[in-house]
């Protein structure tokens, strides 16, 4: 199933790259993410391939940057102003708490608290951007809405991904266990960049809309 995952993260990244010029920044931002995603996967598989003792060095790292960009995407995308300011201070703060985690339980040990931090601050993310479009005077047409649909994506996968990694410091003597989980979770990853390329065809969506 990992390389179906990788597969679909990888298509959903090209996704992303076409018509890049054309999209608007939040676009861009999340399609650099999708890029640094795929380099962060395949270094953390050539990890294993040169049978290194652990490749949590390389996702503890990257958690720092995801979910800063995450913060980054979704400040772009939501209007309340004083949610913007609370977003400004946790990308202030977040570097800190991931760099305490971090220096707690060494880099080599998966930082279940940062993903637990991160997911549910993304979570709260996608919930107050989702509040803001369903409230909205405005009428968006979620069918071509991109940020809509990688929102729903984020959310669904956060949501589910809070009770699996989150514990995997807690059943790291478990491993047939371990394995279960990381199995449902590449699938929830499949199911969330299946999402993420819809978003990025919604531009398609358009202009087939525009000229039929």
């Amino acid at each position: 199933m990992y390389w179906t995952y990788l597969a679909v993260l990888s298509i959903s990244f090209i996704c992303s790259l076409i018509d890049f010029r054309l999209h608007t920044p939040d676009l861009k931002l999340f399609s650099i993410f999708l890029g640094l995603t795929v380099v962060t996967e395949t270094l953390a598989n050539i990890a294993i391939k040169f049978q290194w003792e652990t490749n949590y060095i390389i996702y503890n790292s990257f958690m720092l940057p995801e979910y800063c960009l995450y913060t980054l995407f979704f400040r772009s995308i939501i209007r309340n102003a004083r949610i913007k300011k609370v977003l400004t201070v946790f990308l202030m703060l977040f570097p800190v708490i991931w760099a305490a985690t971090t220096w707690r339980l060494k880099i080599t040990t998966w930082n279940s608290y940062i993903v637990l931090i991160g997911d549910a601050a993304t979570v709260v993310m996608c919930a107050t951007y989702l509040f803001e479009v369903f409230v909205s005077d405005e009428l968006i047409d979620l069918k071509t809405s991109a940020e809509f649909w990688i929102t729903s994506g984020t959310l669904m996968y956060c949501c589910c991904e809070i009770p699996i990694t989150g514990r995997l410091n807690f059943l790291a003597h478990d491993k047939q266990v371990t394995l279960v989980l990381e199995d449902v979770l590449q699938g929830l990853n499949i199911v969330m960049y299946l999402t993420i390329i819809y978003a990025y065809q919604c531009r398609r969506l358009i202009n087939t809309t525009k000229y039929s």
